[in-house]
């Protein structure tokens, strides 16, 4: 069943609009209590469980799918709201990589080599420069406490070698890229057979080459996985 081909149900179009009005007003103040928040949500998450048990809802899979990621979105502002300082403040200890900067330099022909064989490791590396960039506040926290006026170019310093970095680790994204196009227009201009302007239909078959196309496919796919783990760093803010 369609949304469009669901009748019109005044009770629930209000009861629905009386909720989305109620989420739209949570808030998380700084001097609120984040158990008064929390419960507000569970409330929420509560009703949108009861409103399932309508048969008019309950017979609707697109329905029941969108109040199924209401509520695990619901769920997971109930999890960020319980994130005080201090877990912060532990997440920022546990998360700092400041002291493996150097011997993560001997992993870079690993992660090219993955990357390398699975496309898909490109997605890693996002989160992966992410907890490196935590580096830059280890070398100049102590001059921070000071308002030392060198804090700027020791800043700078460490985020020209951090960008160095990145950039040595994302060259197999081009190098790989390049050699599957390589490997693209070798099987167009080689193995792949010219249609004639006409051709029988019981020789149809002969010209398909069903593995070569199979073959352009793939390596299609793994280009777009490229370009979707750079794309997917393009706000990241890293140096």
């Amino acid at each position: 069943v369609t949304l469009a081909r669901v009748s019109r149900h005044d009770g629930l179009i209000d009861w629905f609009t009386s909720m989305a009005s109620e989420i739209r007003d949570l808030a998380y103040e700084s001097g609120d209590h984040f158990t008064v928040t929390g419960r507000k949500i569970q409330l929420c998450v509560q009703a949108l469980e009861e409103v399932e048990q309508y048969d008019l809802v309950d017979r609707d899979v697109q329905v029941k799918t969108f109040l199924q990621e209401s509520r695990d979105l619901l769920l997971q502002m109930a999890r960020a709201v319980g994130i005080n300082e201090s877990i912060t403040e532990d997440i920022k200890f546990i998360s700092d990589i400041s002291y493996g900067v150097e011997s993560m330099k001997s992993y870079v022909k690993i992660i090219h080599s993955r990357i390398s064989k699975d496309p898909s490791n490109v997605n890693l590396l996002q989160g992966f420069f992410l907890k490196l960039s935590s580096s830059l506040d280890g070398p100049v926290v102590r001059l921070k406490q000071l308002n030392s006026p060198k804090v700027e170019r020791v800043t700078g310093y460490y985020s020209s070698q951090l960008v160095a970095f990145v950039r040595n680790v994302l060259e197999i994204v081009p190098v790989s890229v390049f050699g599957i196009l390589v490997q693209i227009s070798d099987i167009f201009e080689r193995r792949l057979q010219r249609l004639p302007l006409k051709i029988q239909g019981d020789k149809l078959g002969a010209f398909a080459q069903l593995g070569e196309r199979y073959k352009l496919s793939m390596m299609a796919h793994e280009i777009s996985i490229f370009a979707d783990g750079v794309l997917s760093m393009d706000n990241s803010i890293i140096g």
